[in-house]
């Protein structure tokens, strides 16, 4: 189908997403709040990519079966084989952004909001940074959900999802990674020969932005999110958000250099 739109129309465009969105898909990643970068350049081995139980799905196995991954590498031999998976091209993987995101804020999301936030890190403006994805945020009109359902944990996955989607996934020159022995980070970019370490926190009473960014920051430390990254010979920001519950924003921000 996607093949006979590119020759109808006689133009590029992410005709293979718009033939067919699935919506169980994104139901069932947002219910575990599964973050779409952390899907990328995964580990497998054949029996799990095989594997098919409506009881407990396999994230890998069911974006491998949809189509959204595909194998990349091949290591090993005989029975003992694994399998390296990757989105196969960068319109499926912001599509795949896009179309999530859209799904829970009915929002479009903009790749030059992206790009322009992206340079604000790169120049260390953080808090230009963090004024503009207030502004960003205040334009989405609303979560799909009631808001009294949603959670704070869920709002965190909302922000995170959207702070994804605009650093990393709608970008192809960027990594996104998430590398502790003590902890997992929201979220660790590498762009522009710099390192930077996000943590995001959601608070009901916005009072107390000063004691959450605290918390965010020594969280952070105590966990070593930066460990991994001190051996490269590149600045690392630490970098704390807070968004409110009420407010629907981005409340406060801190950063710290080494």
């Amino acid at each position: 189908m996607s093949i006979l739109n590119l020759m109808s129309d006689k133009d590029y465009n992410v005709w293979w997403f718009e033939t067919g969105t699935p919506t169980y898909l994104f139901n069932y990643m947002t219910k575990n709040r599964v973050l779409v970068y952390e899907l990328d350049n995964q580990k497998s081995g054949s029996s799990v990519l095989s594997s098919f139980n409506i009881t407990k799905v396999n994230m890998k196995a069911l974006l491998f079966q949809s189509g959204y991954l595909t194998l990349s590498n091949k290591t090993g031999v005989d029975h003992n084989v694994t399998y390296q998976l990757n989105f196969p091209n960068l319109e499926v993987r912001t599509s795949l952004y896009r179309e999530l995101i859209q799904h829970i804020i009915d929002f479009e999301m903009d790749a030059s909001e992206g790009k322009y936030l992206l340079n604000l890190l790169s120049q260390n403006k953080f808090e230009k940074f963090a004024e503009t994805l207030k502004a960003y945020l205040a334009q989405i009109p609303y979560f799909i959900q009631p808001p009294e359902k949603i959670s704070l944990e869920e709002r965190e996955y909302i922000y995170a999802l959207i702070l994804h989607g605009q650093l990393w996934g709608l970008h192809g020159d960027l990594q996104a990674e998430k590398l502790s022995c003590r902890g997992r980070c929201d979220m660790v970019l590498s762009y522009d020969d710099q390192i930077f370490i996000f943590e995001l926190k959601v608070i009901f009473d916005e009072s107390k932005q000063k004691e959450t960014l605290d918390a965010a920051m020594n969280q952070i430390h105590a966990q070593g999110y930066e460990d991994p990254y001190q051996s490269k010979g590149k600045p690392i920001h630490l970098i704390a958000l807070v968004f409110g519950k009420t407010k629907r924003n981005l409340l406060a921000i801190r950063h710290e250099t080494l």
